[in-house]
């Protein structure tokens, strides 16, 4: 048996896939907003079915039945709110040692001799830049 392997070759998206890619994205995010709206409406009119169940239980004396299941939308509410928030990233950092990389302190120290500045107390490998 022979298995005969096929190379891929990836190329960059041209104009109109990267079009087409962007306008998708664009959808799915609002898609999710309209997800998250409709989400938080139903709840609410829920809530406010739920609300008024409750008074006309208490009548009965049955309001805390009603009261817990309303107590679990509830806690339901904040979740669709809370995902409208963007939360700062984690951040991807390694602080160096001298030991770690003898060459790249060695480069620094040169450098900061050449341009006459004082040598930064940390070094660091970031994930990301320019924030």
């Amino acid at each position: 048996m022979s298995y005969q392997t096929e190379s891929v070759v990836e190329k960059p998206l041209t104009g109109s896939a990267k079009l087409r890619l962007g306008v998708g994205v664009v959808g799915v995010i609002f898609l999710f907003h309209i997800f998250n709206l409709v989400s938080v409406l139903a709840l609410s009119a829920l809530l406010l079915v739920e609300l008024g169940l409750v008074v006309v239980l208490a009548r009965f004396g049955l309001a805390g039945v009603m009261a817990r299941a309303m107590g679990e939308h509830v806690a339901a509410l904040p979740v669709f709110v809370r995902s409208l928030w963007i939360r700062k990233a984690t951040e991807f950092r390694i602080s160096l040692k001298s030991e770690d990389a003898p060459t790249l302190f060695a480069l620094m120290q040169n450098l900061c001799e050449r341009v006459d500045v004082r040598v930064p107390q940390t070094i660091a490998l970031e994930m990301t830049s320019n924030e």
